[in-house]
């Protein structure tokens, strides 16, 4: 009687274990599953931006620390080795766009109203959009994996796979 009460606890702590891993695991999965979804549309997005640099190129010579900016924020995240670099450099580069497209309203209003600048605009924005649900479904499920950790059978399974907490995107959706 007692071995067989030994190796039902035994049964059930390798159930648990296996359990804890197995979901320790999936969660991992799933957030590098929608990193890679997130980092996939910022490529998208940065070839975007290569468009719209060239597609504004009349006025380069006018405005080569704006264009210079931009440029460099697409050079900074093919070159990012982290997410929070390559983050980062989309952060730049939004903000490289806003000055862009501010001085083009006061300046280049023929180029901002070109066919081809509009498109762009317009796939970047799309992109934008996606971008924005991407991190927040990274987000969600950085939040999750994070709450797995830091609880007991979790925590202990995810030190030995060198599992470790992850830092939230928190782009706003625009």
């Amino acid at each position: 009687m007692l071995l067989n009460a030994a190796a039902i606890c035994i049964f059930l702590v390798c159930v648990l274990i296996a359990g804890t891993c197995g979901g320790i695991l999936y969660f991992k999965y799933c957030q590098r599953k929608l990193w890679n979804e997130y980092y996939a549309l910022l490529k998208i997005k940065f070839s975007l931006v290569a468009e719209l640099i060239a597609a504004v190129r009349e006025i380069y010579f006018y405005e080569t620390d704006a264009l210079r900016v931009l440029t460099g924020c697409v050079g900074a995240f093919i070159a990012a080795k982290t997410p929070a670099e390559a983050v980062s450099a989309d952060a730049r580069a939004q903000a490289a766009l806003n000055n862009l497209e501010k001085l083009l309203n006061e300046k280049y209003p023929s180029v901002r109203d070109s066919d081809g600048y509009i498109y762009i605009k317009t796939k970047i924005m799309k992109t934008d959009e996606k971008i924005g649900f991407a991190s927040k479904f990274y987000d969600e499920s950085v939040t999750k994996l994070n709450a797995f950790i830091n609880t007991v059978p979790f925590g202990l399974v995810a030190g030995i796979f060198n599992i470790r907490a992850k830092t939230m995107i928190k782009k706003e959706i625009k």
